[in-house]
C-alpha cells in the first residue's frame, strides 16, 4: 500500500473516530491520531497550536460546546 493510502486510511479512521466521540470526548481519537507533542495547523484565529492538550482545550472542546449547545443565540457560544 503506498504511503498516500496509508495516511488516507489514517485520516479516516480519525474522522470516523470524532464523528461519535465516546464519554472521553475527542481526547483517545486525538492522542492517537496525533503525536504529544505534535505541531497542529488549523484555521485563524488559532493557526499553529502545540500540542495535543493544546488542540483539545483550546480548539476541540469549545467547538463541541458550542456546536452542542441548545440556545437558539449564537453570542452564547464565545
Amino acid at each position: 500500500m503506498s504511503s498516500l493510502m496509508v495516511n488516507k486510511a489514517a485520516l479516516r479512521a480519525y474522522v470516523e473516530a470524532c464523528r461519535r466521540p465516546g464519554a472521553e470526548g475527542f481526547t483517545n481519537p486525538v492522542n492517537r491520531f496525533f503525536a504529544e507533542d505534535a505541531s497542529i495547523h488549523v484555521v485563524h484565529p488559532f493557526n499553529e497550536i502545540s500540542g495535543t492538550a493544546e488542540y483539545l482545550n483550546t480548539v476541540l472542546a469549545p467547538l463541541q460546546t458550542c456546536l452542542l449547545y441548545t440556545s437558539p443565540s449564537p453570542r452564547d457560544c464565545n
